[in-house]
């Protein structure tokens, strides 16, 4: 016997997620993916933005000193990417204001080379 379509919704577990800034988003994306959930996004201001992610820039740093955290950042790169919703790798720039701060950009670039990022030299020549 099958079941109807209200007994098959009183078995779908309900989640509510308050918040829809990108965090909030991405956690609503990713449950919404699994069977038997139902996902709802609630928002104190679906009119107006006010959150910090109304107001960032889109940057994505994709190196970080905590490996946890870059994994994070490529794996994010990639879904924003594969939705094509304006997402555009642009790329980012340092700039150190001494030589502690330049020796410090220096090390990151190093770490950024071992862990395979690459620096796309054409969009640098472009910037400068």
């Amino acid at each position: 016997m099958q079941s109807s379509p209200i007994v098959a919704a009183r078995k779908a577990r309900e989640v509510l997620i308050i918040g829809a800034g990108i965090a909030g988003v991405s956690l609503a994306r990713e449950l919404a993916a699994r069977p038997g959930l139902r996902v709802t996004v609630l928002d104190r201001d679906g009119d107006r933005p006010r959150g910090s992610t109304a107001f960032a820039p889109g940057f994505i740093g994709l190196y970080n000193d905590a490996p946890v955290l870059m994994d994070l950042a490529r794996a994010s790169a990639a879904v924003y990417a594969a939705v094509g919703a304006g997402f555009a790798r642009a790329g980012g720039l340092e700039l150190a204001t001494s030589e502690a701060g330049a020796a410090e950009i220096e090390r990151r670039s190093r770490a950024a080379r071992a862990a395979g990022l690459v620096l796309d030299r054409r969009a640098l020549l472009a910037i400068l």
